[in-house]
């Protein structure tokens, strides 16, 4: 799942939160594995996703390499 955005006029009303939760509970009813990629950076959107019972698994980069 990904990515989550909310502009920041919009931040603070738990419209991403509530999506994330929602879409999240939905897929795992239907018995489905879900995965979120997190920026490690964003300590707020990390706490929520906490919360909403995701644990963190790998840590991943995505490496240009320029000739």
């Amino acid at each position: 799942m990904g990515p989550v955005y909310t502009p920041p006029e919009q931040r603070g009303r738990g419209w991403a939160g509530n999506a994330v939760a929602e879409v999240s509970r939905l897929l795992r009813a239907d018995s489905a594995g879900v995965c979120l990629f997190t920026d490690q950076a964003n300590p707020t959107s990390n706490r929520l996703y906490a919360r909403l019972g995701f644990r963190p698994l790998v840590d991943m980069a995505n490496l240009v390499v320029v000739p």
